[in-house]
């Protein structure tokens, strides 16, 4: 029976789900919006859809294909379970046809449905689409072939399903990446009736169908594309719906419903349907209505205005949410435009999403005479959050007076709330008022305001937006703010405290101090003074007198001790911010040693109310010391009679100081140091007074480099101290060197050449070209460089050397003489000579060189010398130079050219007598010239008017000098023959070089295997130092894109595909084009499974067999009876008894196949029989029949040979016998030959349904026999 129903409920589902072929790819894009309202659907609109489907169990395989039409045909009211609902009633109609085969009580069958009807009514909420009741009807009719002879076979089914909420598949407005919540009860009622009319085994039957059952899933929108069927392309967005299976369908808002549907059934049903729309048509209005919805996203309960216009105009207007059977009256104007406020829903709906509560269709209903249009549109429920910050109060809040408590209330940007809005507020926990705001926009802030009247103290004050909870908020915790305030009033505290025992201690407020002072060392039998202001630093006035005491205490924050120390008159009020003071008093220290503690008191017998009562009182602690002298130093007391510079004699002084508890009567040393090697000691005579000071000196030698002065007071220990630790004390000097050095060097002849910064050019100057006989003025200053004056005169010299760098040539031709010292920073100059450029013509070298005989040390030796290069040359030849703009660093790619060239001028002073040349070379062969041309002579100072210049092509990458030189072959005598060239520098860089590296899945090399979510990035190398520029890509004929823009790219679009790419430098270096070929694919492999049957026993070897056209298999997995899944590596045999396997296989970029099951009965070893004794069996039955009616026919005769009635008789027998004996041998007989050609009905078993047919035939032909006998002898007589 299992059989049957699988077929007819196949066919049921089919007129439920069905989904179309796959959508070309190219077609899809992404757009620019990314919701849809809800449609209003119209009496005579219709949709009509293709279909197709392929289902499979373990006994049975379908497939089958037909068209299907919803069609609104009215609209009506029911009430189901005692609510009303709004629904558009839509009919179906359609036809199928199908084909399917599998095996019933081990009879192979093939199933064949030719004609096949669908019919039935959707009833479908106005307000949001959700389907409240399915009623689907099915008539089918066709053969089932078994035995290999076709019967009649007749199929009817009627269902219907109600869903209590109704199933809300779409979740208006649909938005991109939402996602809600579908749960439902679904209560399925009908019948499914079959009949196969197979001969002797006919198959008839009607199952009953009452059930409920929950549905639960979650939908999600997760893109939205332009789809293309059969009906056009639609902007589509794809909602997903989880389940047993996979759902998929696509909506369109242009169509008003889906234009594409697919579903996956995975389980011990397994397969897919398919929908595709075909064709539509939208009926025309009789009035036509326009909706809006101010604003389209509200709060609960919050304010919404419904607008729009009519065709109808002066007409009544009902606005009706069907959710909640609320409704509004209202009427069109004179223009048809009509517009009311309501109240939005506060309940949520059955399908809550990400981002709100609840979407609830708004029917506007305008009726004119008998006729009525209507629209509807989605009001969607968002939980909006309300906060609370910026709380000020102004003006400060003073005692007794009127402050305004301010407030910013803010409202989040998911939506705003559109009915009033309560703000409390609180002083203490207590309430204070209320205010309200009308409405807030989402995103928007409004401040409130509430007067108090303020009291002195502490207090918390509390700002609590919809402190009853009136507006439902999806974040409650963030509707309050309390801060906490200070009302100041009169606060009395000391200031100014002063403490005096010939070290001063000043403590101008108590708060920094956490009003208790430093341990203050004293000693015993001395006085302090100690002296104290009060102020009033609150606000407010003091109203009454009050005291300021100061006495001692038992230990700290203890009791007083003893009589105080003093105690003010009552003093007068005080105003906010005033003082009275100061407060003198002498304590006298106690005789006894350790810690004593001095409390000083303001407002001491507490006749004030105060702000703050814990800073009255400062607390002194004394540490007291028993009295001994205590000479002491520090780093600050050893001075110098001037700066210290190298090779002066300076005094040391030392300010040796007595404590101020006694005098030292006795003398004592003190020792001086440097680098800790003693230079020598000062005696200090007594008597030294308590607090003065006493001076020691020594006279020192300055030395360059830094050194450390030690100052020891009482180097011998003279005298007893309390203090013998505070006796040295030490002072690091620096006595820097001075650095001399030449500056601001001068040579001049008709040119000025100057060199302010020898440093910069490495104290030598460039080449400077003169004539023999020509006299230069040569000038220098000396500078100090270091950061030491020093007292020793110097030299400065100017000679002429050997050589660059070698020795004097003679004695200087100039000598300053001494030269006065110079202070740091200080410069000496210029000083100045002449030199006469000597004959013959070639190259000089002069020194200018300071501090010749080295008597000053110096910072830095290296500096003292710079050196003038000439070159003297004859006065009378001509001078050829190379002039040309190009830059000295020129960059190209390989493969380019560039223009090399320059102009020639002759910068000397007569007219060469020959023809020049002009070449050009590659410095590492300048003996072969690229390029060269002949120059005419040029007049002194006369530039070439020709450019001499061509494109030049490098032979390879790398750094080439090119040198362009004048008069190459030297044909010319010139004043100077070292300025006949300049270089420039041509970079010549390979180019640059991209590979493309592909992300993750992928696999294989050519064509490289990916997915549609395998990224693509691009690796370019720059080989010109000057960076790439651009990288460009594209994908088979599209348009190029600069990788550098766009970032790493996917591909999409099952199939082949060719990615180009290149780089361009920043030279302008091009890359050849490159590629690589790609294959996108997204399609799961196939896995089979495969057993020699039609058995299975425990020896049976089971295969699965995967095939994928893309990637290839990677693996094939199975599991037994809801195992663990194994890797499948070869065949595997099952033990006996019920099992089911799942398998499925993966693909090498991890494509996953759908998991397919199959249950097996696996039959054991000992219970097989080889054989089949089933037709055998069959043929001896039927020979037994033959023989027993001939036996009784023949019987019949012999008696009645004389009658008349002979012939009658004998024909009478012989229709018995064929009749009764002969029909049930062949039944029998074409039983046996089905049971040899297809192995039903074999025997063995032994007892089985072959033996059970065989005997029940062979017994009824037994029976039918001898009944037929006795009556024919009965008519004889």
């Amino acid at each position: 029976m299992r059989f049957w129903v699988t077929i007819l409920a196949l066919v049921v589902i089919s007129a439920c789900f069905s989904t179309p072929v796959r959508p070309d790819s190219d077609d899809n894009q992404t757009l620019a919006g990314n919701q849809a309202e809800v449609p209003t659907w119209l009496v005579g609109d219709w949709w009509e859809y293709e279909l197709t489907g392929a289902f499979a169990d373990p006994d049975i395989n379908f497939v089958g294909s037909g068209s299907m039409r919803f069609e609104v045909s009215e609209l009506i009211t029911e009430n189901v379970g005692g609510k009303d609902y709004l629904l558009y009633n839509l009919t179906i109609s359609g036809d199928f046809t199908g084909s399917g085969s599998g095996t019933v009580q081990g009879i192979d069958v093939d199933i064949d449905i030719t004609t096949g009807t669908l019919g039935g009514y959707w009833w479908v909420e106005r307000g949001d689409l959700a389907v409240l009741r399915d009623n689907q009807t099915v008539q089918g009719s066709g053969t089932v072939t078994a035995f290999g002879l076709p019967f009649p076979l007749v199929m009817r089914a009627a269902i219907m399903n109600t869903y209590t909420p109704s199933r809300e598949d779409y979740d208006f407005p649909i938005e991109v990446g939402d996602q809600w919540q579908l749960d439902t009860n679904m209560e399925m009622k009908g019948f499914i009736y079959f009949f196969a009319d197979i001969p002797l085994f006919p198959i008839e039957q009607t199952i009953p169908i009452d059930t409920t059952s929950l549905l639960v899933g979650t939908a999600s929108c997760n893109q939205q594309l332009v789809i293309t069927v059969p009906a056009g392309s639609f902007d589509s967005f794809e909602v997903s719906l989880s389940g047993t299976g996979s759902d998929e369908r696509w909506f369109s808002e242009t169509v008003g419903n889906m234009v594409r549907w697919e579903h996956h059934e995975a389980g011990g049903l397994f397969g897919d349907l398919y929908i595709n729309l075909t064709s539509y048509s939208g009926a025309a209005p009789i009035i036509t209505v326009d909706e809006y919805l101010f604003p389209e996203k509200v709060n609960a309960g919050g304010n919404v205005t419904v607008s729009g216009t009519s065709s109808a105009i002066s007409s009544e207007v009902t606005i009706i949410i069907p959710a909640t059977g609320a409704t509004w009256p209202t009427t069109t104007n004179a223009t048809g435009a009509y517009s009311l406020n309501i109240t939005a829903p506060t309940i949520p709906d059955n399908t809550p999403t990400l981002t709100d509560i609840g979407s609830h269709g708004v029917l506007v209903e305008v009726t004119e005479s008998v006729n009525t249009g209507y629209a509807v549109r989605t009001l969607t429920i968002v939980q909006p959050d309300l906060g609370i910050s910026n709380v000020s109060l102004l003006p400060p809040p003073v005692h007794g007076s009127l402050t305004s408590i301010s407030a910013d209330v803010h409202c989040g940007p998911e939506v705003g709330v559109s009915n009033e809005i309560l703000v409390t507020f609180y002083a203490d926990g207590q309430v204070l008022g209320n205010s309200t705001i009308p409405y807030m926009d989402a995103g928007s802030t409004t401040r409130v305001s509430q007067q108090w009247l303020s009291a002195m103290g502490i207090h918390n004050i509390t700002v609590f937006v919809d402190p009853l909870d009136s507006i439902d908020e999806h974040n409650e915790t963030n509707n309050s703010i309390t801060v906490q305030i200070t009302v100041p009033g009169p606060d009395l505290t000391p200031t100014g405290i002063g403490v005096e025992n010939g070290l001063s201690y000043f403590y101008p407020d108590g708060e920094g101090t956490g009003y208790v002072s430093d341990v203050i060392d004293v000693f015993a039998g001395t006085s302090v003074n100690i002296s104290t202001n009060v102020t009033n630093v609150g606000i407010s006035f003091t109203v009454e007198e009050f005291t300021v005491e100061i006495y001692e205490t038992n230990g700290f924050k203890g009791p007083q001790l003893g009589p105080s120390i003093y105690v003010s008159i009552p003093l007068s009020p005080l105003g906010g911010g005033e003082s009275h003071g100061p407060f003198r008093v002498m304590w006298n220290v106690p005789l006894t040693e350790g810690m004593h503690y001095v409390n000083i008191t303001v407002d001491a017998y507490n006749n004030l109310t105060e702000l703050i009562e814990q800073n009255n009182t400062f607390i002194l602690r004394f540490s007291v010391r028993i009295l001994l002298p205590d000479l002491y130093i520090g780093t600050d007391d050893i001075s110098f009679s001037s700066q210290p510079l190298l090779g002066s004699s300076i005094t040391i002084y030392a300010d040796v100081h007595a404590g101020l508890a006694k005098s030292v009567n006795n003398p004592f040393k003190v020792s001086f140091y440097v680098d800790g090697q003693p230079i020598g000691n000062d005696t200090i005579s007594p008597p030294l007074a308590a607090g003065e000071t006493a001076n020691a000196s020594q006279i020192w030698t300055a030395d360059v480099d830094a050194h450390t002065i030690t100052v020891v007071v009482d180097s011998l220990d003279d005298v007893n101290e309390s203090d013998e630790l505070n006796n040295t004390a030490q002072s690091v000097v620096i006595v820097p060197r001075p650095d001399l050095s030449p500056r601001d060097i001068v040579v001049k002849d008709s040119f000025i050449y100057v060199y302010q910064d020898p440093e910069s050019v490495g104290y030598v100057s460039d080449v400077i070209v003169a004539y023999s006989g020509q006299t230069l003025d040569l000038s220098l200053s000396v500078s100090n460089f270091g950061a030491s004056f020093f007292n020793t005169d110097f030299r400065v010299q100017f000679n002429e050397t050997n050589g660059l760098g070698g020795p004097p040539l003679g004695p200087a031709f100039y000598d300053s003489g001494l030269v006065p010292s110079i202070l740091a920073g200080q410069s000496r100059g210029p000083l100045s000579s002449q030199w006469d450029v000597p004959f013959p013509p070639g190259n000089y070298f002069i020194n200018m060189t300071v501090d010749t005989d080295q008597s000053i040390p110096e910072t830095d030796e290296n500096n003292n010398t710079f050196i003038v290069r000439i070159r003297a040359l004859a006065p009378t030849d001509p001078d050829y130079v190379p002039v040309t703009n190009l830059s000295s660093l020129v960059k190209i790619p390989i493969g380019s050219q560039v223009y090399l060239h320059s102009k020639v001028e002759n910068i000397g002073m007569t007219l060469p007598s020959s023809i020049s040349t002009i070449a050009f070379y590659d410095r590492s062969d300048p003996t072969t010239p690229i390029f060269e041309r002949s120059v005419n002579p040029l007049s002194g100072g006369e530039t070439s008017s020709m450019e001499y210049g061509f494109n030049w092509t490098p032979p390879s990458a790398g750094t080439f000098v090119i040198v362009i030189e004048v008069d190459y072959y030297g044909n010319i005598t010139e004043m100077n023959e070292l300025n006949n060239n300049v270089s420039v520098t041509v970079v010549v860089s390979y180019l640059p070089t991209t590979v493309i590296n592909v992300g993750s899945p992928n696999c294989g090399a050519d064509p490289v295997y990916v997915t549609s979510s395998t990224p693509f990035e691009l690796t370019a190398t720059d080989h010109s130092g000057e960076g790439i520029k651009n990288i460009f890509y594209k994908v088979d004929t599209s348009s190029w894109h600069d990788y550098l823009q766009t970032g790493a790219f996917t591909v999409f679009g099952e199939g082949t595909h060719t990615i180009a790419f290149y780089s361009i430098d920043n030279v302008n270096g091009t890359e050849p084009e490159n590629s690589i070929t790609i294959y996108v694919d997204e399609i799961p492999p196939i896995t089979n499974l495969l057993f020699d049957g039609p058995d299975v026993t425990p020896s049976t070897e089971i295969t699965l067999s995967a095939s994928d056209d893309g990637s290839g298999v990677a693996s094939t997995w199975y599991s037994i009876d809801n195992g663990t899944l194994t890797e499948y590596t070869g065949p595997f045999t099952l033990e006996a008894g019920s099992h089911r396997i799942e398998y499925h296989g993966i693909d090498n970029l991890e494509n996953a196949e759908h998991p397919k099951f199959l249950d097996f009965s696996v039959v054991h070893h000992e219970a097989v029989v080889e054989g089949n004794y089933k037709p055998i069996l069959s043929l001896v039955l039927a020979i037994v029949l033959i023989i027993f009616g001939l036996l009784l026919n023949l019987r019949k005769e012999e008696s009645d040979q004389k009658s008349e009635k002979k012939n009658l008789k004998d024909r009478l027998d012989m229709k018995s016998f064929i009749i009764f004996s002969l029909s049930f041998a062949v039944v029998e007989i074409i039983i046996g030959v089905a049971s040899a050609t297809t192995g039903a009905l074999s025997i063995p078993p032994v007892v089985g349904e072959g033996m059970i047919i065989d005997l029940l035939i062979f017994i009824s032909g037994l029976v039918a026999t001898l009944l037929s006998s006795r009556k024919g002898r009965e008519r004889i007589d």
